[in-house]
């Protein structure tokens, strides 16, 4: 799966860059190539279990730790989804609604008073 690989490279990259390093330092402290570390944080390379481990370790780190993001990543995707396909099918007026409601929670968000639900429904 491409996307994992990309999500996991973007995820070691964070936590690199958190760190300060360079791709060359995590390279050295990973004991692999720097050109490969790159790679693999662009997603280009199908990095082995046993290098994660390398990598998880140099960071200090679980393994477990470079799959966060992707996870999470995946899980929006998949809500994001969802809620296009139901914006999809949804009547003019449920579209209204549901435009109100991103300008509340939006508004929400930037700290402009919000609209209750009872007044987004008024509307409806």
């Amino acid at each position: 799966m491409d996307n994992i690989r990309l999500l996991t490279g973007e995820r070691i990259r964070i936590l690199r860059k958190e760190r300060g390093w360079s791709q060359e330092e995590l390279g050295e402290k990973a004991d692999l190539h720097h050109t490969y570390v790159g790679a693999v944080e662009r997603g280009e390379k199908n990095a082995s279990i046993d290098t994660l481990d390398k990598i998880a370790e140099a960071l200090g780190v679980e393994m477990t730790d470079l799959f966060t993001l992707a996870r999470k990543q995946e899980s929006v995707d998949n809500l994001r989804s969802h809620v296009i396909e139901e914006v999809r099918e949804s009547s003019p007026g449920t579209l209204k609604l549901i435009a109100d409601l991103i300008t509340a929670l939006k508004a929400g968000e930037t700290g402009a008073p919000r609209k209750t639900r009872r007044q987004i429904k008024k509307k409806v």
